[in-house]
């Protein structure tokens, strides 16, 4: 798993330039900055090239994924309420990385 990489960008509230993680590095690379990048964003931002990611994050193996992230991203787990997976810890009750965005 990608454990993504940092952008610069502009508060336009403060003027101030901030960085950001970004998931999805190769993807990312590949869609913007590759030689070939005019050529595969179109493709890679297609509907059905999404359609099919999406419904790869649907899959039970893909749950592997969140406990990762959560830790990447810094993310306050435990404001959250977990996922549908119950008896288990809070980042390992996602049934799938999808079920993981999806929650309350």
């Amino acid at each position: 798993m990608s454990q993504g990489f940092v952008i610069s960008l502009a508060n336009r509230y403060t003027g101030q330039i901030e960085t950001e993680k970004v998931y999805g590095e190769g993807a990312v690379n590949l869609a913007y900055n590759s030689p070939v990048a005019g050529v595969l964003s179109p493709f890679i931002a297609s509907k059905w090239v999404s359609a099919l990611y999406g419904n790869l994050q649907d899959r039970a193996w893909s749950a592997k994924k969140v406990a990762p992230f959560i830790k990447n991203f810094n993310i306050a787990i435990d404001d959250y309420l977990p996922g549908s997976l119950e008896g288990t810890p809070i980042e390992q009750s996602y049934k799938s990385f999808n079920e993981f965005f999806i929650r309350q």
